[in-house]
C-alpha cells in the first residue's frame, strides 16, 4: 500500500491536492517533533525522600514540576509502609520504601522540609545516611536538595563540610557557620531553600539545570507561573 502511494504521489506532484498532503505531512512532522522534545523524558532521576509529617508543599509541587518537564521523579518512603500522611493531611502513596530502593540509580536526593524532617533523624538507617554522605561528596558528581528544616539534618550528619545552606526561620542556630540567609542558596553540589514559598522557584531551577532553560521556561509558562 506504501508503494503505490508513494508511485501516485511522484506521478501527480503537480497536482493542487498532492501538494496539500505534501503540506500538510510537513507541518505534522515538524509538529510532532516539538511535541516529542517537550514531552520527551529525560534520564535524570530524583528521589524524593518522604517521611511521615513531611512538608505538603515541598513534596508536592517539586514532584509535579519535574515530571511535567521529562524529571523522572520517584518518591521514597522513610517509613515502614508505602502511604503516608503529610504534614497537612495530604495522603501520598510513594513509589518504594527506603530500605528496598538502589539509591544509586539517581542523580540527586531531595528531601523535604516539615515536621517530618525529624523522622530522618530518627529512623536512621545507616545504610541510607552513608548513601547521602556520598551523594553530598563532589567527587561523586550527584547532587543533593533539602528545603527548610531538612537542612538541619545534613548539617547532624556532617555532609556539609564547607558547604553554605538556608533552613527554615527560627533554626538558623543548628546550622551554625553553614547558614546562609538567601532564600535559595547553591553551593557546590548542595542546594536547599529556605521555606515551600521559594518551592516553586527551586524546582523550576532543577530543569534549568538538568534540561536547559528553554524546557523550564515552557513549564512556566504551562502553569502561567511568574516570579512577578
Amino acid at each position: 500500500m506504501w508503494v503505490k502511494t508513494t508511485t501516485i504521489l511522484k506521478i501527480n506532484n503537480n497536482n493542487a491536492v498532492v501538494q496539500f498532503i505534501f503540506y500538510f505531512i510537513d507541518y505534522l512532522a515538524k509538529y510532532m517533533e516539538i511535541v516529542m522534545i517537550k514531552n520527551k523524558v529525560s534520564n535524570i532521576r530524583i528521589a524524593i525522600i518522604c517521611s511521615s509529617e513531611s512538608e505538603d508543599m515541598d513534596v508536592v509541587i517539586p514532584y509535579d514540576i519535574w515530571k511535567r518537564a521529562g524529571i523522572i521523579a520517584e518518591t521514597i518512603s522513610n517509613e515502614k509502609k508505602n502511604s503516608i500522611f503529610l504534614q497537612c493531611g495530604t495522603k501520598i502513596t510513594c513509589n518504594e520504601q527506603i530500605d528496598k530502593v538502589n539509591l544509586d540509580k539517581f542523580n540527586a536526593i531531595y528531601l523535604p522540609g516539615g515536621k517530618g524532617y525529624e523522622r530522618l533523624l530518627t529512623n536512621k538507617n545507616d545504610k541510607v545516611l552513608n548513601k547521602i554522605i556520598k551523594f553530598s561528596s563532589e567527587e561523586e558528581k550527584k547532587w543533593v536538595f533539602a528545603s527548610g528544616e531538612a537542612s538541619v539534618f545534613l548539617h547532624d550528619i556532617d555532609a556539609l563540610k564547607d558547604k553554605k545552606v538556608t533552613v527554615y526561620p527560627g533554626y538558623e542556630d543548628r546550622i551554625g557557620k553553614n547558614f546562609s540567609n538567601e532564600n535559595i542558596v547553591v553551593s557546590k553540589n548542595i542546594i536547599t531553600f529556605k521555606s515551600a514559598f521559594y518551592a516553586f522557584d527551586f524546582a523550576l531551577m532543577i530543569v534549568e539545570k538538568f534540561l536547559g532553560k528553554q524546557i523550564a521556561t515552557n513549564v512556566a509558562q504551562d502553569i502561567l507561573y511568574s516570579k512577578n
